[in-house]
Order: structure tokens, then C-alpha cells, then sequence
């Protein structure tokens, strides 16, 4: 099966199984990533058991594959990899030289489109197993052509949801801003070691907290784990701050 994905939703599902699927990597730049073949651990136990020649699988009674299992599941990764490669003259796929377990190969901010298609193995003798591959969109382009717009476009609801979670991931600047005081050109260039400046703010005035230039928040003055704190006191909006910072 085929499916679309923002980025988001996809690291939500890692985080909240818990799975340990094994990961591999694999792009056109080694250091840079488009996409990961992911196995997951019973998938593992499984494909290694057959490959050895085993009739059944002992993965219940481990946690971890021993180092010749995981060689032979980056041998089977780096087929698929390569059949990927193959399908097209412009893929130029290469797979990362070792296999990763729990933590997802790939540097994603959450808003990227990620193309994830599963594969279902089902053999008469054994259980059926699955894995899957995950690309960027973009990254597949070249593999599959640009086609007409899918029935199962994302909605607005998923368009939104991708937008407030990236914007809840970002940045934010925020300065403590203590108070300010003003000097002449004559007392600023004569100011030397533990001289005194005296600010134009009483000590029990509050501390103000800015954001983009504005005022945000006023506060009190702490310490926390050794650093300076503000402990936020009242909550500020639409006033802009036309003085100097200290």
C-alpha cells in the first residue's frame, strides 16, 4: 500500500509505539538522507531466521539480532535500495553503510511531505511479515513523474494541523530587559573598570520581557540552576517599546 504523510504525524506515531524497528538510510548524499527502508523487530527476527536456514523463529526469546542477522538485514535493505535506483536513470539511490535501530535516520522539522509505501510478504510456510519504505515527495519525483492531483489529497484539517504544529516547533527570541539610563559622549568614553551606572528604574519595578521589539510579559528579577531567571508577573500586549536596552 501507498500512503501520503506530513512529517509530524509520522514522528508522533514513532514516539508513541515505542517500536524498535531497524532503520536504513539511504539518499543520493551520504550525509544528507531522503528517505529509510524501516524493518520492523519481528519483521527482522523472521527475514534473518529464513535467510540462516532456521525453521522457526527465536525472537521471543530475544530482544536484539546478533551482528551476522544485522548484516544479513543491511543486505536485504540495500536491495531495495538498489531495485529503487534501478527503476529510473535520474535515481542515483545509495544506502548508508550501517543499519540503525529506534531512532529515525532522517532530520525532519515536520512539515514535509513523505511518501510511505508498505510492503506486505506473506509466504505459505511462515508468518506474514511486513516493512516499509519512507520518502521525501520531492525526492520521488524523479522515480514516478509528476501525476494529476490524488483523490486523497490532504484536507484542510491535515494542512492546518502540519502548519500549527511547525509553528509550535519554532523559535522564539525573547529578551529580559532590565531598564536603561542615559549618558553623554563624554561620560560614556570616560566610564572605566567598576564605575557605577545608575539605571532609571526603582529596584521593586518589574523587569520587561520582550518579544520582536514589543513588551510581552513583565517580571521579577530570580536566579534558577545558576543562571539569571525572570519569574513572569503579568502578561502584556500590543505595547510597543520605544526606549534603549542595557
Amino acid at each position: 500500500t501507498t500512503t501520503q504523510h506530513f512529517a509530524n504525524e509520522l514522528l508522533d506515531q514513532v514516539l508513541e509505539s515505542e517500536q524498535n524497528d531497524y532503520y536504513l538510510a539511504f539518499g543520493t548524499d551520504e550525509a544528507h538522507p531522503c528517505g529509510l527502508i524501516s524493518i520492523p523487530l519481528k519483521t527482522a527476527f523472521i527475514w534473518s531466521t529464513q535467510l540462516l536456514g532456521d525453521t522457526e523463529s527465536k525472537e521471543e526469546s530475544r530482544s536484539d539480532l546478533s551482528q551476522l542477522e544485522e548484516s544479513l538485514l543491511l543486505d536485504i535493505g540495500s536491495a531495495i535500495v538498489e531495485a529503487l535506483s534501478d527503476s529510473h536513470s535520474d535515481c542515483n539511490f545509495k544506502p548508508a553503510r550501517n543499519i540503525v535501530r529506534r531512532l529515525l535516520p532522517l532530520e525532519l522539522k515536520g512539515t514535509e511531505e513523505l511518501c510511505k509505501i508498505t510492503f506486505n510478504v506473506k509466504k505459505s510456510d511462515s508468518e506474514d511479515t511486513e516493512a516499509y519504505l519512507l520518502i521525501l515527495c520531492n525526492a520521488l519525483e524523479p522515480v514516478v513523474g509528476k501525476t494529476t492531483e490524488a483523490t486523497d489529497k490532504f484536507s484542510a484539517e491535515d494542512i492546518s494541523k502540519a502548519i500549527l504544529n511547525y509553528l509550535q516547533q519554532m523559535s522564539v527570541f525573547v529578551t529580559a530587559q532590565l531598564a536603561s539610563t542615559v549618558l553623554t559622549f563624554d561620560e560614556m568614553m570616560s566610564l572605566q573598570v567598576d564605575d557605577i551606572l545608575l539605571l532609571d528604574k526603582a529596584i521593586d519595578k518589574p523587569v520587561e520581557v520582550m518579544v520582536n521589539d514589543q513588551m510581552a510579559f513583565r517580571g521579577r528579577p530570580a536566579k534558577s540552576a545558576g543562571r539569571y531567571a525572570v519569574v513572569i508577573t503579568e502578561r502584556i500586549s500590543g505595547e510597543k517599546i520605544t526606549h534603549g536596552r542595557l
